[in-house]
């Protein structure tokens, strides 16, 4: 097991660098399990440190996990690559958790800034525009190796996909208030 979990980092650095894909990664239902698991745990983490208004919760959690799996589950349907979803997710997810502890205490120190309507310090701007940046070029990226589509029809699914997420999640647990009209 310990020499999967090395493959395991080792393919998830390699990502997060460029120089592999998420085919490189283990598949195994149980990898999956562990890398969504310790996303999560570092999210719940690092939650505590959040205002309360911008507190992520399990459920909230468990609904965005739920929609990117089904997510992707689609896309990879619709590019005919149905037996990518356990690599796919894994190198997903397993990315995200090596940014968490790197992201979550920034974002939440913008959070607590924004909250008492303080300036956040720069540097922590700056980081958080820096990793987003990375973030989203190594989400487009496993996308890509996944599906094997160019980048222009990467790109606009990554980013419809995320705005659809986001807009889900906002209208079920609040943050989006409706327009009312004139």
């Amino acid at each position: 097991m310990l020499g999967l979990l090395r493959a395991l980092f080792n393919a998830l650095v390699d990502i997060l660098l460029l120089r592999r894909g998420p085919e490189n990664v283990p598949a195994s239902v149980a990898l999956l399990a562990l890398v969504v698991a310790v996303d999560v745990a570092f999210t719940l983490l690092f939650a505590s440190q959040f205002p309360e208004a911008s507190r992520p919760s399990p459920l909230n959690l468990a609904v965005s996990i739920a929609l990117t799996m089904l997510t992707y589950r689609v896309v990879l349907g619709l590019a005919r690559k149905p037996e990518r979803f356990l690599q796919t997710m894994t190198a997903f997810y397993g990315t995200n958790a090596i940014f968490s502890p790197l992201v979550l205490p920034m974002l939440a120190t913008f959070a607590t800034s924004a909250a008492a309507k303080t300036q956040p310090p720069m540097l922590i701007l700056i980081g958080l525009f820096l990793i987003g940046v990375w973030g989203i070029v190594v989400g487009i990226y496993i996308l890509r190796s996944a599906t094997e589509w160019t980048t222009g029809p990467t790109v606009a699914v990554f980013i419809a996909q995320n705005l659809v997420l986001y807009l889900i999640v906002m209208s079920l647990f609040g943050g989006l208030t409706p327009v009312t009209g004139p």
